[in-house]
C-alpha cells in the first residue's frame, strides 16, 4: 500500500498556503505553540478515518465529522477558516493523485469533497492525543454515545482501539512488546473496562494508580498487541499520529519508545510525530539506520503574511528553524554567564 506523500492545507486556521511532502516511514513535527502541528496530526487522522470506513466513496460525509474532532464553538466549523478568508481546503496526495475536503466560513455549502484518486486499499489509522484517557476508561464510551460531553472523538477512537483482544500470532510483534514490557516491568490486562499492570513479581495496579508515563507505554504495548498498529497485508496502510509522546515520560525512557517507533516504522507503519522533546528527536536522529529508515524532520514555523511554513529535511542537523535547539543554546549562554561570572569573583 501506497503512503500518504503529501498534505496541502488552504487557509485553515494559521495555515494559509501549506504543502508539506511526507516521508512513508517517520515524521517527525516541531515548532512553537501556535504552529498547527496537533491541528496537522488531526487532519492526517480523519483522513485515515475516513478512508477506513469508505466515507469518501460512500459519500457519507458531513460537518459533523469534522465538528467531533475538533469541538469548534457552536459547532460551527467555519470558525477553523483562516482569518480573512471565506473558503478552506485540505488536499492529501497517494501515488501522486489526491483527495480533498473542503468548507466555508459561512458554510452555506457545507462540507464537499472529491478528488481524482480511488483508493482500493484501506488505510487503519491510530491517533494517541497527549492527555491519557486509560484511566478514566470505565463508562467513558457509553457516555460519549449517550450524551453531550466536550470531549474531542479521539478519546473515544483510542478506546476503541485499546478494547481490542490480543492477536493469536505475535511473533512479528515480540521483540517491540518486550522492550515496552521491560520499561513497564509487566504487562497490561483488561478487566471489564478497567486496564491493570501486572508486574512480573505478580502484583497488580489499576491505571489510576499508575504514573502517567507508563500508561502510555501500557497503551503503545496494547495497540502493538492487539494489531492495532503494523498492517496484517500490504493492502493496508497502517497511520499513527502520536501528539507529543514525550509528556510524562522520564527522558530515560526515551530510547525505548524510539526503539519501538523504529521498528514499526521497518514494520511499513507510517508515523506522524508531535513534540517539544529535544532528546527525544535526537534520539530518533542517532539510533535510526540512515541508510534504510525513512525518516523526515519537518520545522514549523509562522510568517505574519503567509501563514505556516514547513522547512523539511532528512538530517536532523539541517533542520531550521529549530526551536528546541534555540531553547538549549539559551541555557547554555546562561550558563557561561553565570561561570564567567564566578571567575570574576
Amino acid at each position: 500500500m501506497k503512503a500518504i506523500e503529501r498534505i496541502k492545507i488552504s487557509n485553515v486556521a494559521a495555515f494559509e498556503e501549506f504543502d508539506c511532502a511526507l516521508s512513508p516511514g517517520i515524521n517527525a513535527f516541531i515548532g512553537v505553540n501556535g504552529t498547527g502541528k496537533t491541528r496537522l496530526l488531526k487532519l492526517l487522522y480523519i483522513f485515515c478515518h475516513w478512508v477506513e470506513r469508505k466515507y469518501f466513496d460512500t459519500g457519507n460525509l458531513n460537518i459533523e465529522y469534522l465538528n467531533e474532532y475538533f469541538l469548534p464553538s457552536e459547532n460551527s466549523i467555519g470558525r477553523l477558516v483562516r482569518k480573512g478568508q471565506q473558503d478552506a481546503e485540505v488536499r492529501f496526495f497517494i501515488d501522486g493523485k489526491s483527495k480533498f475536503m473542503s468548507f466555508s466560513r459561512n458554510m452555506t455549502q457545507g462540507l464537499i469533497f472529491g478528488g481524482n484518486i480511488k483508493i482500493e486499499a484501506t488505510i487503519k489509522g491510530v491517533y494517541i492525543p497527549s492527555k491519557d484517557i486509560l484511566a478514566n476508561a470505565p463508562g467513558f464510551r457509553s457516555l460519549y454515545e449517550k450524551r453531550e460531553i466536550h470531549f474531542e472523538k479521539v478519546f473515544k477512537d483510542i478506546l476503541d482501539h485499546a478494547y481490542l483482544p490480543s492477536l493469536k500470532n505475535i511473533d512479528s510483534r515480540k521483540a517491540m512488546l518486550d522492550i515496552l514490557q521491560r520499561e513497564m516491568g509487566g504487562q497490561v490486562v483488561i478487566k471489564g473496562e478497567e486496564f491493570f499492570l501486572v508486574t512480573d513479581k505478580g502484583e497488580e495496579f489499576e491505571f489510576t494508580l499508575l504514573a502517567e508515563g507508563m500508561r502510555k507505554l501500557g497503551l503503545l504495548w496494547l495497540l502493538i498487541k492487539n494489531g492495532s498498529l503494523i498492517a496484517d497485508d500490504d493492502n493496508t496502510l497502517s497511520v499513527l499520529c502520536w501528539d507529543e509522546p514525550e509528556t510524562n515520560l522520564n527522558p530515560r525512557m526515551f530510547e525505548s519508545v524510539v526503539d519501538v517507533l523504529l521498528a514499526l516504522q521497518r514494520q511499513g507503519v507510517q508515523i506522524f510525530l508531535a513534540t517539544h522533546s529535544y532528546p527525544f528527536l535526537k534520539f530518533i536522529d542517532l539510533k535510526r539506520n540512515k541508510e534504510s529508515d525513512k525518516v523526515l524532520f519537518h520545522a514549523l514555523d509562522v510568517d505574519t503574511s503567509h501563514g505556516v511554513t514547513c522547512e523539511s529535511t532528512k538530517h536532523y542537523e539541517d533542520l531550521a528553524p529549530n526551536a528546541l535547539v534555540e531553547a538549549y543554546d539559551t541555557l547554555y549562554d546562561y550558563e557561561i554567564k553565570r561561570m564567567v561570572g564566578r571567575k570574576r569573583t
